[in-house]
């Protein structure tokens, strides 16, 4: 863990270590707190990075609001009455993590920021689903490998079926941190950072309806490449 000032006069908490240290009930613990629902929100100078999202009636939910735009963006706020969530204030790179309950009610709710042109969320309450679906063995996975190199990606497009589960496979050769963001309404994409000169791997979904849209690094928004599920 290491610790920052918070600009409130107190210290906010970062795990920088991995799990290889850990045993028995702190390793239970771990393991439980990355296998809970989560979901990110990402806003840059622009606003939300994503238009929609979409959570489960009833679901109890690790929120992550992300501050992913530069030091020129001054400070971000996020608030939804809708969610319950009083207004929170982000610095350039902060993070807060909310563990919020989905309502039983179906519906849409709204969330807003002080930044424009994309000043609101829609986070669609969903029915639950029917059936759970067992969970996908690594060998059906599809994997797609993608390296960053002075601030570019090496690839332009990728090509998923219809409902595929594919994990992507990063490796930073940059020294800046990157992410990746799928532009559009209800794709739920959103990596984590992969910091300078690190790999790691983000597991996603392909929507069950056919669907382009591009994929974007919030942090530089220039490095792009397309993805087609059809």
């Amino acid at each position: 863990m290491q610790y920052k000032d918070d600009g409130k006069g107190g210290v906010v908490g970062e795990v920088v270590s991995d799990y290889s240290g850990l045993h028995g009930s702190a390793l239970a613990a771990q393991r439980k707190y990355v296998s809970e629902p989560s979901l990110s929100i990402a806003i840059n100078n622009s606003g939300f990075t994503q238009k929609t999202l979409s959570v489960t009636a009833g679901q109890s939910i690790r929120l992550t609001v992300k501050h992913v735009a530069g030091t020129s963006a001054g400070k971000i706020t996020f608030k939804s009455d809708d969610m319950g969530i009083k207004e929170i204030t982000l610095g350039p790179g902060d993070s807060e993590e909310i563990r919020w309950t989905a309502p039983t009610k179906l519906g849409d709710l709204k969330a807003t920021t002080n930044k424009t042109a994309n000043p609101s969320l829609t986070i669609t309450v969903k029915q639950p689903e029917a059936k759970v679906a067992p969970q996908v063995p690594v060998s059906d996975l599809k994997n797609v490998s993608i390296k960053s190199e002075h601030i570019a990606w090496d690839i332009a497009k990728v090509e998923l079926k219809v409902g595929e589960k594919v994990r992507f496979n990063f490796t930073n050769g940059d020294d800046e941190k990157h992410n990746l963001v799928g532009i559009g309404d209800g794709l739920n994409f959103l990596s984590p950072d992969i910091p300078a000169g690190k790999t790691a791997t983000y597991d996603w979904t392909a929507p069950s309806s056919p669907v382009t849209f591009k994929v974007v690094c919030a942090y530089h928004p220039l490095m792009t490449f397309s993805v087609e599920v059809k």
